[in-house]
């Protein structure tokens, strides 16, 4: 971290985003026979998991915004006067803009408008303070949070905290500048169409043999060559110059300006973030401990890991329980039977027959991909996009029955309905996507930098393709090089922009804090696995505890619908500051992954207060199912 302090003071002055003038690969004239896509509403998970669907769900809402004007209503503290009003999306929350300094460290660098929603408690006289929502990705607008979950979530802390989401720099959503690396969304599409961008990496049954070696050589050189014009593209994109900004430790800056802003000098920082949220979190901590109110962190990044190791080591740690959680899934199909999974072939059917099949399935299409006539954009489908899929399940289970019947047609050699969930129709808006490479850019802009004259000093595909084998052989097996599609981090060499970050934040990681912070996680989730918590938990001392939920594979307990058990322990934490006496507690789960939402129905508890918890729970099921849904292209 750099010992220098922020110089910059606050002030009402709003940042403007320049005009977009690059060519877009096609032209105005045959985008114009192209039919127009509907916009979807932004699916939270996959912000938390990547970007799947950007295009088809972000258009719409920016779109809706930009139609929307100033409202002659009073502005209330810390927001600018300019585009103020109640949200678009829904009106009984507030949305506008609090302008920032652009660089902490020189304040004649300009601002930034940083886009915010919040939902104020009904009940003002009881308010506690203000508890900020940290999105997952990184990459996703963190407004999106408080305008879909910030009822639900201020029902559960039983309307103390007014609910906050911000749209972070350089991220999908609103804030100023926006900043995008291609012209368009479909431009992004198109240039990562049938390569390892966008179809993952093809393992052959046999990566060990130098025949299986070579062949993962040349997708890792395909893989450098592409993230070097990606790179080289943002560089010189319009608003390039605000990708040194976009890093972590600004973000936290943000943070604690706009908590000021809003609620005044003195008022603390109250956060809840889940996935990249977690690494936002640990560095909040650690960087302004004193600033720091209540801290509730779920679905654990190592954060040491995160700023002081390259990218391509991460997936060594982080799939640690993915292929348990995954025979977790197909235990329970099996148990439930093909009438709730359509992968088990009869009810009680064992977990390693399910699993068999799918292997032989997946070497399969190694060997020979399936054509699929998909009406929308015909193609093949590769053993590389089976377990790119495959491995999505493990991170949002609630879809795995929906998907069943499409992997048990595919394995039958239907590849009907499974050809229009993996081959996407390119979607042609008009403008640009802020965003679109965001979860790359900020995972370079906090990790161990490259020195971009030394080619020499950069990792060779002889390296990158030994990180990936010992995953293969000492942690999954069958996930081990099958994230790229979703976890799109590495390949930093390419970008000088890491060059002129105002700060890095690289540890310590154990600050003492006024209130412990709680962390939170499932004991199966995938790709930020339990021991990470157990490592924060460990470093963090007296100021932390830990609260796992057993039995639940998924990303994030948060995601994959918080229990009962959790939901009492937030509003303990949060309302009360209380926190578990042991630095370790568990809570069950209080569903199970082939439960429908629309199945289940409130618990009738004697206790109001637990009724009041179990009704707010009950509500936000529905919801992060609904986004999960629409994300994943489930009809």
């Amino acid at each position: 971290m750099s010992a220098s302090q922020p110089d910059a003071e606050r002030a009402d002055v709003t940042a403007v985003g320049s005009n977009d003038e690059r060519e877009p690969l096609l032209n105005q004239s045959e985008r114009a026979i192209l039919p127009e896509r509907k916009a979807r509403k932004w699916p939270l998970i996959l912000a938390v998991l990547g970007t799947i669907t950007l295009a088809a769900i972000v258009g719409g809402v920016i779109g809706e915004w930009r139609s929307h004007r100033a409202r002659a209503v009073p502005v209330p503290r810390g927001f600018n006067r300019e585009e103020y009003g109640p949200c678009p999306e829904d009106s009984d929350l507030e949305c506008g803009f609090v302008s920032v300094p652009r660089n902490y460290f020189n304040s004649s660098q300009g601002r930034v408008d940083i886009y915010v929603a919040r939902y104020r408690t009904p009940e003002p006289e009881k308010k506690l303070g203000t508890l900020f929502l940290g999105h997952g990705g990184p990459g996703g607008p963190g407004s999106q949070l408080a305008i879909l979950f910030g009822k639900h979530i201020s029902q559960i802390l039983d309307g103390r905290y007014d609910i906050v989401g911000a749209d972070n720099r350089g991220t999908v959503g609103k804030t100023r500048p926006e900043f995008s690396c291609f012209p368009t969304w479909a431009d992004s599409q198109i240039f990562g169409a049938n390569t390892v961008f966008r179809r993952g990496f093809n393992v052959p049954p046999d990566p060990f043999s130098e025949a299986g070696r070579s062949v993962l050589e040349q997708q890792m050189r395909e893989l450098l060559a592409l993230s070097e014009v990606q790179f080289k593209l943002c560089e010189t994109a319009p608003n390039h110059e605000e990708i040194p900004f976009m890093g972590t430790p600004t973000v936290v800056r943000d943070l604690d300006y706009i908590v000021k802003a809003l609620d005044g000098d003195d008022a603390l920082i109250n956060y809840w973030g889940a996935s990249y949220g977690s690494i936002l979190g640990q560095y909040l901590v650690n960087m302004l401990p004193h600033r720091v109110g209540k801290v509730v962190i779920d679905g654990i990044v190592r954060p040491d890991m995160w700023a002081n190791m390259p990218p391509h080591k991460w997936l060594y740690q982080w799939l640690g329980k993915v292929e348990e959680s995954f025979d977790f899934l197909l235990k329970q199909c099996g148990e439930v039977g093909p009438e709730r999974c359509a992968l088990a072939k009869f009810k009680g059917e064992g977990y390693q027959a399910i699993a068999t099949r799918l292997n032989f399935w997946l070497d399969k299409l190694y060997y020979a991909p399936a054509p699929s006539l998909n009406p929308r954009r015909p193609g093949i489908i590769t053993s590389a996009m089976a377990r790119e899929a495959t491995y999505i399940l493990t991170n949002y289970p609630k879809a795995f029955g929906y998907f069943a019947p499409w992997f048990a047609d595919a394995l039958e050699g239907n590849y009907t309905h499974f050809g229009q969930q993996m081959l996407r129709k390119i979607s042609f808006p008009s403008a640009p996507i802020s965003g679109d490479v965001s979860r790359n850019l900020i995972s370079c802009m906090d990790t161990v930098p490259y020195d971009p004259d030394h080619p020499e000093t950069w990792p060779p595909v002889q390296e990158l393709v030994d990180s990936s084998l010992d995953v293969l052989r000492d942690v999954s097996p069958r996930f081990g090089m099958s994230t790229w599609l979703y976890e799109k981090d590495g390949m930093c060499q390419y970008l000088r922009s890491v060059q002129r970050i105002p700060e890095r934040f690289t540890g310590p990681w154990n600050a003492t804090l006024r209130t412990p912070m709680l962390i939170t996680s499932n004991d199966l989730d995938p790709i930020t696995p339990l021991p990470s918590a157990r490592w924060t938990n460990q470093q963090m001392g007296s100021s932390a505890r830990l609260l796992v939920i057993d039995n639940t594979p998924g990303h994030t307990s948060m995601y994959t619908g918080p229990s009962l058990c959790m939901a009492r322990a937030l509003r303990a934490y949060y309302v009360y500051g209380t926190v578990p006496a042991d630095k370790e507690t568990h809570c069950e789960n209080d569903e199970t992954m082939f439960d429908h939402v629309d199945n289940t129905s409130p618990t009738r508890v004697t206790d109001a207060d637990d009724q009041d918890l179990v009704d707010a729970v009950y509500g936000l099921r529905p919801l992060l199912y609904e986004f999960g849904r629409q994300g994943l292209g489930i009809p």
